[in-house]
């Protein structure tokens, strides 16, 4: 019962972050291997499976982070300058969009991740149709969070350049009736 208590305490401190970044992916990661290609991660003890759970979805996110910056140095994407970034107090639908930025290469690698697992479990190497399948899927599905990230970055770029335009310096009223 001392676990269950230390479970939820522990549970209660994770980040809607961690959940959407690190979790979900983990959890799609081990559903996805189990259900299609009878691969178990886990180990049937409860805290370390979320632990495991936890840390393949670290894993997916150090995966889709390399991957994104790959993409950006070849220039297919291009992130928000980070001064930018920095620089200003983000409004809640620009905190959205990173995080959903951030989702998205969590995903990526977790596609990537999953590939990988796949072929190496296979105790012949064999490309089955599962696999070819898994591929074409997982390419498809790169692309179009690639896409998404795409579109996201830009609107985002569009707002930060909106409120850099908004913030040039007026003229106060003193410097106004000094020009007169």
């Amino acid at each position: 019962m001392e676990i269950m208590k230390i479970m939820e305490k522990l549970l209660n401190k994770i980040s809607k972050y961690d959940i959407f970044v690190n979790y979900i992916p983990g959890c799609a990661i081990v559903f996805i291997l189990k259900k299609v290609f009878d691969i178990n991660l886990l180990i049937d003890n409860v805290a370390l499976d979320l632990c495991l759970i936890y840390f393949y979805g670290i894993i997916s996110k150090y995966i889709g982070t390399f991957l994104y910056k790959a993409i950006n140095k070849i220039g297919l994407i291009d992130y928000v300058d980070y001064d930018d970034y920095i620089s200003r107090q983000l409004k809640d639908k620009e905190r959205v969009i990173i995080r959903n930025i951030s989702m998205l290469e969590t995903i990526a690698g977790a596609t990537i991740l999953v590939i990988i697992i796949s072929f190496l479990s296979n105790e012949k190497i064999i490309i089955n149709n599962k696999f070819v399948t898994l591929c074409v899927v997982g390419i498809i599905l790169i692309y179009l969070l690639i896409k998404n990230t795409k579109y996201q970055l830009e609107y985002l770029k569009i707002r930060f350049k909106n409120k850099k335009k908004s913030n040039k310096k007026k003229p106060s009223k003193n410097e106004s009736k000094n020009s007169k």
